[in-house]
């Protein structure tokens, strides 16, 4: 099955091989197995092609406030508060506003998640769409929260994605609560992926 990748996603790929090959050609370099010049240009060239989709990647975040975006049938207008963020939905998107330094790093948490996650992993996520003020405010897109009773029947009868763990990779980041899941699109999704970087007490 063909796949398809935002500019975004390349960005990242191409960061992780930038990364990748200041690792491997140094220990190259040292053990004369490459020239030093090569390294250079070959690092020069991946980090030309990040620069690249890095400017694509900035041109593919929609405009927030265009008149044209095509509206929904939702409140124009709901806040919530939980206890490390302010949410504010605003007809098709959610900000996420910090409370504090400390639960900014939950923010930064969901945009690296969601950044790292394959296509499958993406299916089970809301999609964060922008990331404002170094990360005081995330956007993302809007989704019907589940009822109690939602959750509650996805919990018995064991509907609820699996985040198929990767070893190295992140444990669940997720809680099985239904102010933390919602429909999106047909599909249900996480709404909140911050659990582990939840400062110790303000768990709810």
């Amino acid at each position: 099955m063909s796949q398809t990748f935002t500019a975004t996603d390349k960005l990242r790929c191409a960061e992780r091989e930038v990364r990748q090959r200041h690792r491997v050609y140094a220990g190259l370099v040292a053990s004369n197995r490459m020239k030093q010049a090569d390294a250079d240009r070959e690092i020069a060239c991946m980090e030309a092609i990040a620069a690249d989709y890095r400017a694509q990647a900035a041109a593919e975040k929609p405009d927030l406030f265009a008149q044209d975006r095509p509206k929904r049938e939702r409140p124009g207008f709901v806040s919530s508060t939980g206890s490390t963020r302010v949410v504010v939905v605003a007809g098709d998107f959610a900000f996420k506003i910090a409370r504090s330094a400390e639960h900014r790093a939950c923010n930064l948490f969901e945009e690296r998640i969601w950044s790292e996650a394959t296509p499958e992993r993406k299916e089970m996520l809301c999609p964060v769409v922008q990331s404002l003020f170094d990360g005081w405010v995330l956007v993302m897109r809007a989704a019907r929260p589940l009822s109690d009773e939602e959750a509650a029947t996805h919990l018995a009868a064991d509907t609820y994605p699996d985040w198929d763990y990767v070893p190295g990779g992140e444990d669940e980041p997720f809680e099985y609560k239904a102010s933390d899941w919602g429909m999106l699109d047909g599909r249900l999704v996480a709404l909140d992926y911050s659990a582990p970087a939840i400062p110790f007490g303000d768990e709810q």
